[in-house]
């Protein structure tokens, strides 16, 4: 099991970090429980359920600023030195299907 590292808010990567400020605070949202839930049912649990949402968030602004995503699963990846690289492309994957909206 790869455990969400309770910093993950904190990213190291100029990119992320400046998404993450951008982040709107948020509010308890029904796709934030089913997130949460999908990142627990491929093995990834957090200790800090709020950043591991608004990294989630950041995730979808590194994608609207054209960051590859291979680039953006090297942020998660660099940030929580825990997962592997099937770990971070879940969450990923995860972020986007959750959060980001349709082209």
């Amino acid at each position: 099991m790869n455990p969400l590292s309770a910093g993950l808010g904190v990213a190291t990567g100029i990119a992320v970090t400046s998404a993450l400020i951008l982040a709107p605070a948020a509010a308890a949202q029904p796709q934030d429980a089913a997130f949460l839930n999908r990142l627990q049912s491929v093995g990834i649990t957090t200790s800090n359920p709020y950043a591991t949402v608004m990294y989630a968030h950041g995730v979808c602004r590194q994608l609207d600023l054209g960051v590859p995503p291979a680039r953006i699963v090297d942020f998660v990846l660099s940030d929580n030195p825990s997962f592997d690289r099937k770990g971070a492309g879940d969450y990923v994957v995860l972020a986007y299907m959750t959060y980001c909206p349709p082209a």
